[in-house]
């Protein structure tokens, strides 16, 4: 349930004007700004990459229509984007380094997005994303058994 719980706490910040949905990841992430798309998305390759087409923005995260995908693809393997041993916020760093396999809103694909709204939760709450999830979600409501 991790999807839906981060997006509530992307929506509580939207809610207190600490995020809008057109926001872009760039304000939050700079890596971001210079992401460029891959040209073939069945074999993908770090320098065969086009243009963007659009900004990537929280509400593409949200409805996982940002071109982000799974963390098990092989190019996020080689890239470093799919190691559990690294922080979030190298994480995510290391997936702005990755072309988006599509132009932001032009397909579903249901993927890292999540994740990246997580470093955005970070840097708009300033809180570490479990401490903001505990502090605004989990204790208020009393959900003893839910861990991130």
């Amino acid at each position: 349930m991790t999807r839906p719980i981060t997006s509530l706490a992307v929506m509580m910040l939207s809610e207190e004007g600490k995020l809008r949905l057109d926001d872009a990841p760039p304000e939050f992430i700079p890596a971001f700004s210079t992401q460029r798309i891959f040209l073939d998305t069945d074999n993908p390759v770090m320098e065969h990459t086009r243009s963007r087409e659009g900004e990537i923005t929280i509400q593409h995260l949200l409805t996982h229509t940002s071109g982000l995908r799974n963390r098990n693809s092989d190019i996020y393997r080689t890239e470093g984007v799919r190691s559990r041993f690294i922080s979030l916020k190298q994480m995510v760093d290391n997936a702005a380094r990755v072309p988006p396999f599509e132009d932001p809103g032009t397909r579903f694909r249901c993927g890292i997005s999540t994740t990246v709204l997580g470093r955005v939760i970070e840097i708009a709450s300033g809180q570490p994303l479990d401490r903001f999830l505990s502090d605004r979600i989990s204790d208020p409501l009393d959900m003893k058994y839910t861990v991130f």
